[in-house]
């Protein structure tokens, strides 16, 4: 194959899409199927349970912004402390378990006084039990670190009712549409690399032949008769007024060349032939 002869030739591309959409869609229905198993089999959900807290300095003759700056200090030093492992002793020992189950996180919302506590856990339940018996916990270790903090809870936590590391709809989609059109893409570039004659200016390249002429595709008219019905008579070329001027050119053009072939190379034997049936060779 000659690779620098290769040409695009949009009908025929589209025409093997169309001809290979099955393949295509069994390709999406592929993409979907693993997805699901690589969920089920290989995918572990985690749950998450979260709580906002706001720290606060007890009031003292200090100003407003003075106060305000030591509440933010204080909150990135608590943080760190409610994640120690003394809370999580006491967390268990209030729920009676031998091993925290999960991963406890402390997050400081920058420049502000907000800590966001969360646990991370295998089961929601678990994470839910967790995170309430750390907020019961984490007071007893803090207050005697910082008796001058005051630690509000403005949002209790939740019980998680989806995994916080499940695959996104959208990501799911794209591996979908990226499956798709990766076999799609398959499909075009065999059709590209197909050694076959597309058009015309194939004809000249890949057989050793001379091109008379070509005869366009022409449609069998409907007909209505007590509904619509496929006209299936085979297309007279002569004498119809539905046959297109295109068509009928074509063929004379043809007739025109051979008469030349026959006057010229004394040529009496021609022989019409066509891979499929009904292509009007008679």
């Amino acid at each position: 194959m000659n690779f620098l002869n290769i040409r695009i030739e949009i009908y025929s591309v589209i025409r093997d899409l169309i001809k290979n959409i099955w393949v295509i869609f069994m390709a999406t229905l592929m993409g979907v199927m693993g997805i699901y198993i690589a969920t089920k089999s290989f995918h572990t959900p985690e749950y998450t349970a979260t709580a906002l807290l706001v720290v606060n300095a007890k009031s003292s003759t200090s100003g407003s912004y003075s106060l305000y700056s030591t509440s933010v200090e204080m909150t990135k030093v608590i943080s760190r402390v409610v994640v120690d492992k003394t809370v999580k002793d006491k967390a268990m020992e209030k729920l009676g378990v031998d091993e925290f189950d999960g991963v406890l996180r402390a997050t400081v919302e920058r420049d502000t006084n907000f800590m966001e506590l969360s646990v991370r856990s295998h089961s929601p339940q678990v994470a839910y039990n967790l995170l309430l018996a750390v907020l019961d916990s984490y007071p007893e270790v803090s207050d005697s670190v910082f008796s001058n903090a005051v630690i509000n809870v403005l949002k209790m936590p939740q019980m998680p009712n989806s995994p916080s590391n499940g695959i996104s709809t959208v990501k799911r989609l794209l591996v979908i549409a990226a499956m798709t059109v990766f076999v799609a893409g398959i499909v075009v570039v065999l059709s590209i690399l197909r050694d076959t004659v597309k058009d015309e200016r194939d004809f000249d390249n890949k057989l050793d032949a001379k091109l008379l002429g070509t005869i366009p595709h022409e449609r069998k008219k409907f007909k209505l008769k007590g509904g619509l019905e496929i006209n299936d008579k085979p297309l007279i070329i002569h004498n119809n007024a539905f046959i297109t001027l295109g068509f009928v050119e074509n063929f004379h053009k043809i007739a025109a060349k051979i008469e030349h072939s026959n006057r010229r190379n004394g040529s009496k034997v021609y022989a019409v032939t066509s891979v499929v049936e009904n292509e009007g060779k008679s």
